[in-house]
């Protein structure tokens, strides 16, 4: 905890000695979604013990998510998939993300 709290001043102070303003600072994420999952935990009333269970889809995909610190800009999800034309999107014109495939995901 004593190292973050120390990053985090020290990099305050460089932003501050090479005056770049915070509109201009980038944070990247990637994380995944699992496509067409369950929830792993199903609910169940009282008077249930349990619920039907059912396989978990494994069907994930990667997604980049960018914004300025500000967050007055934010960049389109990135989103890859393992297929480069998926038949779930045949039929689709346009998508509101950017969208790119790789053979070997993760």
């Amino acid at each position: 905890m004593v190292v973050a709290t120390n990053f985090g001043k020290e990099l305050k102070e460089i932003f501050e000695s090479e005056k770049y303003e915070e509109e201009f600072i980038y944070n990247a994420d990637e994380t995944g979604l699992f496509w067409r999952s369950l929830p792993r935990k199903p609910l169940a009333s009282g008077i249930e013990k349990s619920s039907s269970g059912a396989k978990l889809s494994e069907e994930r995909r990667t997604i980049l998510v960018c914004a300025n610190a500000t967050g007055n800009h934010r960049l389109s999800l990135f989103v890859l998939r393992k297929s480069n034309q998926p038949r779930d999107l045949k039929n689709v014109k346009t998508l509101p993300v950017i969208y790119t495939s790789q053979e070997k995901i993760g």
